[in-house]
Protein backbone atom coordinates (compact mmCIF):
# COMPACT_ATOMS: atom_id res chain seq x y z
CA UNK A 1 0.00 0.00 0.00
CA UNK A 2 1.41 3.41 -0.95
CA UNK A 3 1.84 6.23 1.52
CA UNK A 4 -0.69 8.56 -0.17
CA UNK A 5 -3.42 5.96 0.09
CA UNK A 6 -2.81 5.21 3.77
CA UNK A 7 -4.80 6.61 6.67
CA UNK A 8 -1.65 8.31 7.98
CA UNK A 9 -1.35 10.37 4.82
CA UNK A 10 -4.99 11.36 4.99
CA UNK A 11 -4.69 12.32 8.63
CA UNK A 12 -1.49 14.28 7.96
CA UNK A 13 -3.05 16.06 5.01
CA UNK A 14 -6.21 16.82 7.01
CA UNK A 15 -4.14 18.14 9.92
CA UNK A 16 -2.13 20.40 7.61
CA UNK A 17 -5.27 21.77 5.98
CA UNK A 18 -7.04 22.34 9.29
CA UNK A 19 -3.99 23.98 10.92
CA UNK A 20 -2.55 25.95 8.01
CA UNK A 21 -5.80 27.40 6.64
CA UNK A 22 -6.57 29.55 9.72
CA UNK A 23 -2.88 30.41 10.08
CA UNK A 24 -2.61 31.64 6.48
CA UNK A 25 -5.96 33.43 6.71
CA UNK A 26 -4.95 35.19 9.91
CA UNK A 27 -1.52 36.09 8.46
CA UNK A 28 -3.11 37.56 5.33
CA UNK A 29 -5.64 39.54 7.41
CA UNK A 30 -2.94 40.79 9.81
CA UNK A 31 -0.70 41.85 6.91
CA UNK A 32 -3.50 43.86 5.30
CA UNK A 33 -4.52 45.53 8.57
CA UNK A 34 -0.92 46.51 9.34
CA UNK A 35 -0.43 47.79 5.81
CA UNK A 36 -3.54 49.97 6.08
CA UNK A 37 -2.45 51.30 9.47
CA UNK A 38 1.01 52.19 8.18
CA UNK A 39 -0.47 53.93 5.13
CA UNK A 40 -2.91 55.90 7.31
CA UNK A 41 -0.09 56.95 9.62
CA UNK A 42 2.15 58.09 6.77
CA UNK A 43 -0.67 59.95 4.99
CA UNK A 44 -1.59 61.61 8.27
CA UNK A 45 1.99 62.79 8.80
CA UNK A 46 2.21 63.90 5.17
CA UNK A 47 -1.00 65.92 5.42
CA UNK A 48 0.33 67.61 8.58
CA UNK A 49 3.52 68.49 6.72
CA UNK A 50 1.56 69.85 3.74
CA UNK A 51 -0.64 71.94 6.04
CA UNK A 52 2.39 73.35 7.85
CA UNK A 53 4.09 74.13 4.54
CA UNK A 54 0.98 75.88 3.23
CA UNK A 55 0.75 77.99 6.39
CA UNK A 56 4.44 78.88 6.07
CA UNK A 57 4.01 79.95 2.43
CA UNK A 58 0.93 82.02 3.31
CA UNK A 59 2.87 83.70 6.12
CA UNK A 60 5.73 84.51 3.74
CA UNK A 61 3.35 85.92 1.14
CA UNK A 62 1.66 88.08 3.77
CA UNK A 63 5.01 89.28 5.10
CA UNK A 64 6.27 90.17 1.61
CA UNK A 65 3.02 91.99 0.84
CA UNK A 66 3.45 94.06 3.98
CA UNK A 67 7.06 94.80 3.07
CA UNK A 68 6.06 95.85 -0.45
CA UNK A 69 3.33 98.05 0.97
CA UNK A 70 5.87 99.68 3.29
CA UNK A 71 8.11 100.41 0.30
CA UNK A 72 5.24 101.78 -1.78
CA UNK A 73 4.12 104.13 1.00
CA UNK A 74 7.52 105.76 1.51
CA UNK A 75 7.25 109.44 0.58
CA UNK A 76 10.16 109.55 -1.88
CA UNK A 77 9.03 106.33 -3.56
CA UNK A 78 5.52 107.79 -3.89
CA UNK A 79 7.02 110.90 -5.46
CA UNK A 80 9.01 108.86 -7.98
CA UNK A 81 5.93 106.75 -8.77
CA UNK A 82 3.94 109.93 -9.40
CA UNK A 83 6.58 111.29 -11.79
CA UNK A 84 8.65 113.53 -9.52
CA UNK A 85 12.12 112.25 -10.35
CA UNK A 86 13.92 114.97 -8.37
CA UNK A 87 13.84 112.78 -5.27
CA UNK A 88 15.51 109.72 -6.78
CA UNK A 89 18.40 109.83 -4.30
CA UNK A 90 16.00 109.95 -1.35
CA UNK A 91 13.95 107.12 -2.88
CA UNK A 92 17.11 105.04 -3.30
CA UNK A 93 17.97 105.62 0.39
CA UNK A 94 14.49 104.50 1.41
CA UNK A 95 14.80 101.41 -0.77
CA UNK A 96 18.21 100.58 0.73
CA UNK A 97 16.73 100.97 4.21
CA UNK A 98 14.00 98.46 3.35
CA UNK A 99 16.50 96.13 1.68
CA UNK A 100 18.48 95.88 4.94
CA UNK A 101 15.32 94.50 6.60
CA UNK A 102 14.79 91.99 3.77
CA UNK A 103 18.14 90.16 3.64
CA UNK A 104 16.98 87.46 1.22
CA UNK A 105 16.22 90.07 -1.45
CA UNK A 106 18.94 91.12 -3.87
CA UNK A 107 17.50 94.42 -5.06
CA UNK A 108 14.43 96.63 -4.82
CA UNK A 109 13.45 98.75 -7.82
CA UNK A 110 10.78 101.31 -8.70
CA UNK A 111 9.73 100.83 -12.33
CA UNK A 112 7.78 103.45 -14.26
CA UNK A 113 4.75 102.56 -16.41
CA UNK A 114 7.01 102.75 -19.48
CA UNK A 115 9.27 100.06 -18.02
CA UNK A 116 12.18 102.28 -16.98
CA UNK A 117 13.82 101.67 -13.60
CA UNK A 118 13.45 105.05 -11.89
CA UNK A 119 15.05 104.15 -8.56
CA UNK A 120 16.81 101.02 -7.41
CA UNK A 121 19.13 99.67 -4.78
CA UNK A 122 21.20 98.41 -7.70
CA UNK A 123 22.80 101.44 -9.40
CA UNK A 124 23.34 99.44 -12.59
CA UNK A 125 19.59 99.11 -13.11
CA UNK A 126 18.61 102.78 -12.82
CA UNK A 127 17.60 104.34 -16.10
CA UNK A 128 17.41 101.00 -17.89
CA UNK A 129 14.26 99.75 -19.56
CA UNK A 130 13.00 96.43 -18.28
CA UNK A 131 10.22 94.36 -19.69
CA UNK A 132 7.47 92.70 -17.72
CA UNK A 133 9.23 89.36 -18.13
CA UNK A 134 12.46 90.79 -16.75
CA UNK A 135 10.55 92.11 -13.75
CA UNK A 136 9.15 88.67 -13.06
CA UNK A 137 12.59 87.09 -13.42
CA UNK A 138 14.00 89.68 -11.01
CA UNK A 139 11.17 89.05 -8.57
CA UNK A 140 11.74 85.31 -8.75
CA UNK A 141 15.38 85.85 -7.82
CA UNK A 142 14.30 87.62 -4.66
CA UNK A 143 13.97 91.25 -5.66
CA UNK A 144 10.94 93.19 -4.51
CA UNK A 145 9.30 94.57 -7.64
CA UNK A 146 6.64 97.27 -7.32
CA UNK A 147 4.81 98.56 -10.38
CA UNK A 148 3.76 102.17 -10.94
CA UNK A 149 0.50 101.58 -9.04
CA UNK A 150 2.46 100.59 -5.96
CA UNK A 151 1.43 96.95 -6.28
CA UNK A 152 3.84 94.17 -5.48
CA UNK A 153 4.66 91.70 -8.23
CA UNK A 154 6.70 89.28 -6.15
CA UNK A 155 9.14 89.54 -3.34
CA UNK A 156 10.63 86.30 -2.24
CA UNK A 157 13.14 83.73 -3.35
CA UNK A 158 11.34 80.41 -3.98
CA UNK A 159 13.93 78.76 -6.22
Amino acid sequence: MSFWKSIKAHLLLGFLIVSLTPLLTLSFYSYNVQRENILKEHFSKLSLFVDASARHVQTLIHLRSQQAEQVATKQAVKAVLSGDYSVKAKAREELIEVLTRVPQSQAISVISPTGIVEASTDDNLEGKRVSYVQSLVAARKGSIVIDSNGEESNSSNYN
